[in-house]
Order: structure tokens, then C-alpha cells, then sequence
């Protein structure tokens, strides 16, 4: 066995001993995510494009990408 065997077994162990949480209880912490996950952060808005669009540019001398290597 390796160490990741170990480790995923103390996890399915621990797992089944563990009991779920209340759907109610949840509540609060699943709005936080939702928030989080669809807010776009400031500097994200702030950027007028992204930087890898930027190296292509000028290492192509155009504002379109370079196709994908092959």
C-alpha cells in the first residue's frame, strides 16, 4: 500500500463516521459561496485585456492571438 491508499482510506473511515450537517445549517455559508464565486473581483474589471492576449500581441505585432502550436 502507499501512502495515498492510507491516506484515502483514513478519509472514507473518517467519512463514514462523520455525520452530515443540517441542510438549514448550511444555509448561510452556501449564500457566502454563491456570492463569492459570482462576484468578479476588481482587478479582474480593472484589466483591459488579459496579459497572455498582451505577449501576443507583441510577439506577433497584431492584437489576435497566435494559433495553438500543432
Amino acid at each position: 500500500m502507499t501512502y495515498l491508499d492510507n491516506d484515502l482510506a483514513l478519509l472514507a473511515s473518517l467519512g463514514e463516521q462523520t455525520p452530515l450537517a443540517p441542510l438549514a445549517s448550511l444555509a448561510a455559508a452556501r449564500s457566502r459561496l454563491t456570492a463569492a464565486i459570482t462576484t468578479e473581483p476588481a482587478s479582474m474589471a480593472a484589466q483591459a485585456r488579459p496579459a497572455a492576449a498582451g505577449r501576443a500581441a507583441r510577439a506577433t505585432g497584431t492584437d489576435r492571438p497566435r494559433p495553438a502550436r500543432q
